[in-house]
């Protein structure tokens, strides 16, 4: 960092200067941990002398000590600093301390609801930067009032103020600039769903950092692109990202925050991918770090502890007890909480958590309640986010037996996927990573890579049945599968609603991971993932994708898993069709030349699906024309 404790001495005020740069033009993760306290320590020391320092260093004096409370989020006791520095300030006539202190005016009523006088004083530090042609301190004060309002509904004044922000920070030339151009990322990346223009202010922000040495702000950028390989599903890119900064010694030296905030991405990741050693061990490394961070961020952290020990019971149907108690001891700190540290988004996390609580205790009633809160919740963020409430909508609903609500919300996740250009986000973020990475030897560099795309597979894979998921259908049709003659089977568990009910979810789950083996055995070995792909494509619903498959030779093989299926005697008491496990099958067969005629093909086998359970189930039906 370019401020550095050891030479403040008597608090000169190019020191005291070199305070305010710092504190402004760095990100409250990055501050340094427990050091905040002794900077403000050095301030207070010498407001106790207030009646003997001169005018210019009390403004200087007030104005960081407000910024320093501002930056621990004590917001009245900041208030009542720079009101003192507003004093002084008119005493000397700096009109740029005014701006200053009035940007500040401007947020500290915003958070409290004022918004007009919030208006009143956004617009006049505005005014007052511009007359003196300060770039850097326009560009600040658009992006720190940005940071409160990012979500506000009316998305086009939020985009013009971005817009501004972006103007003013080209006409700078300051090492603050890394910040803006970090906070133009996340928004852009973050709240518009805009992962393209978010990656080019990134770079900028890097580039910037690098250049300055800045090594926790380029951790923090770093940690925001990871991010959004997380939103977009792609676990093992994450995982290679924060692995780096928690191991690379050139970043060594971040704070406890960051690392905190980091591990709180981790750890998702690594239950997202089944690896709960590892998530538990970066818990608990998360959590002893917790009390070495900023007093302040101490109980988000904890919250997020909760919430990462909630999210892993919930995910190995473990201490299912606990699990209530930690997602409310969240949900009652968010309420009372204002602008948590990297908890954006908690609100609809924690309404996921508590459907997924409800859907492995089989109340799916419950569970669709939270859901369709998730999906009210969604509106205001993106569409990974609503693509995300209608496949859990789906899926439960599939569990519950009622189809027809299942297809819909299905159609209305693929609707949703179809906004997102995820091939050329994800093509752009590779290119990004390289240049992240580009003062790492070539050989490193091409072995990391060689290792992330054999790794990164694993995020098509479905972790209970261990075949492909939904993901990996939805990139089939936009980047995997070749044009030419597909046949598909549809495949359902017969009564398998009837089957958790009798007995239990998890023997259901059990249940499950058998049949997709079985499902998966019946295939040609040499054939499997090469010319048959199959898919999990929901609950107790199976998807088989053929290339060069005649209609009678998918008829065939989807005969053979349902004979291989019911062949498996695997009891149950409650099917109305046998004594033991059965299946239904639709096929149809047709051309693949767009992503759309495939999604023909899988709904006529959809279809015949509906007819083969009309027909008594436990049998294969292909589709013919008009059923």
């Amino acid at each position: 960092m370019w401020c550095e404790r050891p030479e403040f001495k008597g608090g000169s005020k190019e020191k005291l200067r070199d305070y305010i740069t710092y504190f402004e033009g760095t990100c409250e993760l990055c501050i340094g941990n427990m050091g905040i306290n002794k900077y403000q320590e050095d301030v207070e020391s010498l407001l106790e002398n207030e009646s003997s320092n001169d005018d210019e260093k009390n403004m200087l004096l007030f104005y960081i000590d407000g910024v320093i409370y501002y930056k621990i989020s004590e917001y009245d006791k900041a208030f009542e600093k720079w009101s003192k520095a507003e004093t002084y300030a008119r005493k000397i006539t700096d009109d740029v301390f005014l701006a200053k202190i009035f940007s500040y005016y401007a947020i500290i009523f915003y958070i409290k609801k004022d918004y007009d006088r919030s208006e009143v004083y956004f617009d006049e530090a505005a005014s007052i930067f511009a007359i003196h042609r300060m770039y850097t301190e326009l560009s600040l004060h658009y992006i720190n009032y940005l940071w409160y309002k990012r979500y506000d509904p009316d998305k086009n004044e939020v985009s013009a103020y971005l817009d501004m922000a972006f103007y003013y920070v080209q006409l700078s030339n300051s090492i603050m600039d890394a910040r803006v151009y970090l906070h133009l990322g996340y928004i852009y990346k973050t709240i518009f769903n805009d992962f393209i223009r978010g990656i080019g202010y990134l770079n900028i922000a890097r580039d910037i950092c690098f250049k300055n040495n800045n090594v926790e702000m380029e951790s923090m950028t770093l940690h925001t692109l990871a991010d959004g390989y997380m939103q977009l599903s792609h676990y093992y890119e994450s995982v290679h990202i924060y692995e780096q900064l928690m191991t690379d010694k050139r970043y060594a030296n971040i704070t406890e925050n960051l690392k905190c905030a980091i591990l709180s991405n981790l750890i998702p990741c690594y239950i997202h991918i089944g690896n709960y050693e590892k998530a538990n061990l970066y818990l608990e490394m998360m959590k002893s770090l917790t009390s070495e961070t900023q007093v302040n961020a101490r109980p988000y952290f904890d919250c997020l502890s909760h919430w990462l020990t909630a999210m892993m019971y919930i995910k190995k149907k473990e201490n299912l007890d606990q699990v209530l108690p930690l997602l409310d001891s969240c949900s009652s700190f968010c309420c009372n909480s204002i602008q948590p540290i990297q908890m954006d988004s908690f609100d609809l996390k924690l309404a996921e958590n508590y459907g997924e609580y409800w859907e492995v205790m089989g109340n799916y009633d419950r569970a669709i309640e939270y859901y369709q809160n998730m999906g009210r919740l969604a509106e205001k963020y993106t569409d990974f986010d609503r693509m995300t409430v209608c496949s859990r909508l789906s899926v439960v609903y599939e569990k519950k037996g009622e189809f027809k609500t299942a297809l819909e919300y299905r159609k209305q996740e693929t609707e949703h996927f179809n906004k997102i250009d995820r091939e050329n986000i994800l093509s752009q973020y590779d290119h990004l990573y390289k240049k992240f990475f580009k003062n790492i030897q070539d050989d490193h560099l091409k072995n990391l890579f060689e290792t992330n795309d054999n790794l990164s597979k694993a995020v098509y894979i479905d972790e209970l049945t261990n075949v492909h998921n939904r993901l990996y259908y939805q990139d089939f049709l936009e980047r995997f599968g070749k044009k030419g003659n597909y046949s598909v089977i549809m495949i359902d568990l017969d009564y398998f609603k009837e089957y958790n009910d009798s007995y239990g979810h998890l023997k259901g789950d059990v249940c499950l991971k058998t049949a997709a083996r079985i499902i998966k055995e019946s295939i040609p070995a040499d054939e499997y993932d090469t010319l048959c792909h199959l898919i999990r494509y929901g609950g107790e619903e199976f998807l088989i994708l053929a290339e060069a498959y005649s209609s009678d030779e998918i008829l065939t093989l989807a005969e053979t898993i349902v004979k291989n299926i019911e062949s498996a005697r695997i009891q149950h008491k409650n099917s109305s069709v046998s004594e033991y496990l059965t299946l239904s099958a639709g096929c149809a067969t047709g051309l693949f030349s767009s992503k759309e005629e495939m999604e023909s093909i899988v709904t006529k086998a959809d279809k015949a699906l509906y007819l083969a359970k009309k027909k008594g189930r436990n049998t294969a039906v292909r589709f013919y024309g008009q059923f």
